[in-house]
This record gives structure tokens, sequence and C-alpha cells, in this order.
């Protein structure tokens, strides 16, 4: 059950910050023109809440599936797939272990050559979102 108060906490959050993204980018009054590559200037500051708004969403969607693997248990047919989860999360946890520090190394690699020439690769934590998009 805290998994399942966590997960509507988090949504709640999420929910939240939808409505305060979507009003701060429409009080702006300029008028933006479409298809440039410019990026505006005034729409820098909401920036980081959009990003925090997609990290917050993975999360809850991490938690819906480890809900949804929770119900498959009292499934005997589905109940096989948490049983062969639950065998191999050794080797899956050392796999998503070796997954991020191949993840981290293209990330400083890239934050070091493209840092200063793009915006994608400006950190180190903007270099790992785009290189998991």
């Amino acid at each position: 059950w805290i998994l399942d108060i966590f997960n509507m906490i988090c949504f709640i959050i999420v929910y939240i910050m939808r409505w305060e993204w979507v009003s701060q980018s429409q009080s702006n009054e300029e008028q933006f023109q479409v298809g440039t590559t410019v990026y505006p200037e005034q729409l820098d500051h909401i920036e980081p809440a959009f990003f925090l708004q997609q990290d917050l969403n993975c999360i809850n969607i991490a938690i819906c599936i480890l809900r949804l693997l929770k119900v498959l248990e009292f499934s005997e047919d589905l109940n096989l797939v948490t049983k062969t989860l639950t065998a191999t999360k050794d080797k899956v946890l050392s796999l998503g272990i070796l997954f991020f520090l191949v993840l981290m190394a293209y990330s400083i690699t890239g934050v070091a050559s493209f840092g200063v020439q793009l915006y994608a690769f400006r950190d180190l934590g903007s270099a790992m979102s785009t290189l998991m998009r």
C-alpha cells in the first residue's frame, strides 16, 4: 500500500505541475513564429519544470509496472512471468548496472566533446536524457 500512496502522490504532483507549466507557457504575451529554429528565451524559466515533470512521469510509469506485476501473481499462468523475473533479478540488475555505466561513459564523452556547441549536451543530466531518447 505504500507503493500505491507514493504512486498517487507522484501523479498528483505531476498533474499540478502540468497545469502550472501550461499556465506559465500561455502567460507569454509575445507571438512565436512556427517553424523557426530559434528557441524563444522567454520560455527558459519553464524548461526545468517540463523536464522534471517528464522524470516524475517515468517514475510513475515504473511504479505502475511494479503494481501490474503484483497483480499478475494472482493468476497461475501469469505468475510464471513474475517467478521468472524473480529468479533472474541478479542477472537483470547486473545488466542494468552495465547499461547505466555505458550510458554514463557516452554522456561524459558527449559533454566533453559537444558541451559548448550543442545545448543538448550542456551538462551530464541533459546528455543522459538526450542519449536515452
